[in-house]
């Protein structure tokens, strides 16, 4: 399994790696400030929202190639709002800010998986 999640994990960094190398990784303190309330047009804003949502979205369908049991994080879209989960991932942020100076994805996979384990999923019959 921890084979899996780390491949799954460093498979960002191959595209990141062909990007500008000026171009610096989104930390989790960055990505912190863009959750707040009062950085910008909602709350939680846009940009926040749409950094979860698509991390979410990337990482569970790399999993649906994953066997049901080295599955790093289980949400479910028809029971939890993209707002709850951007606002328990900020949450997990706020708890850890010795790993804030961390790539943001990292970090945000750990919340989902913290946050959402798969199981706490029922099994379907």
């Amino acid at each position: 399994m921890k084979r899996w999640l780390f491949t799954l994990l460093l498979l960002p960094l191959t595209v990141l790696a062909q990007a500008d190398g000026d171009e610096a990784l989104l930390t989790g303190a960055e990505l912190l400030a863009n959750c707040q309330p009062d950085a910008g047009a909602s709350a939680p804003t846009s940009y926040c929202m749409q950094f979860v949502s698509g991390l979410v979205q990337t990482l569970a369908s790399l999993q649906e190639m994953a066997p049901a049991d080295e599955r790093l994080f289980c949400v479910d879209p028809e029971t939890q709002a993209l707002a709850d989960v951007t606002g328990q991932v900020s949450e997990w942020l706020q708890a850890h800010p010795e790993r804030l100076d961390e790539p943001a994805f990292l970090l945000v996979s750990e919340a989902l998986r913290d946050n959402y384990p798969c199981s706490d999923i029922p099994e379907s019959t």
